[in-house]
């Protein structure tokens, strides 16, 4: 026996099975932000052991002992670009498309693409 649903069954099933998806989505969501918060704790916790091994090291003059060794690097800022002498400045040059313009002129051309987005906006059922 083949049942035949309905357009309001169908169109309920499939509603169902988007608001599921979606609610599985922000249940996942507010996982990752919670494990993302973990994460920034447990890497301020490595920062601080960093610093304080630092700061003990460099207190006691130490650069190496049999089980540590501190390597050193150097960082630049220079924060004010217009004061230094432009033998120091390198300059980039970035090409993008004007997507806004592309779609407002929709010039003649097969250099470009138009594709049309939707959004479900669900309304709640009387």
């Amino acid at each position: 026996m083949t049942m035949t649903m309905t357009i309001e069954e169908e169109e309920s099933l499939i509603i169902d099975k988007l608001q599921s998806a979606r609610h599985a989505l922000e249940l996942h969501k507010k996982e990752c932000s919670a494990m993302r918060f973990k994460q920034n704790q447990l890497e301020k916790e490595v920062d601080d052991a960093d610093r304080a091994l630092i700061d003990y090291m460099l207190g006691n003059g130490l650069l190496k002992t049999e089980r540590v060794t501190l390597g050193e690097t150097t960082a630049v800022d220079a924060p004010d670009v217009d004061a230094i002498p432009d033998q120091f400045v390198r300059v980039k040059t970035i090409r993008e498309p004007n997507k806004v313009l592309i779609k407002e002129l929709r010039p003649e051309g097969n250099w470009y693409s138009l594709t049309k987005n939707y959004k479900v906006t669900i309304r709640s059922q009387s």
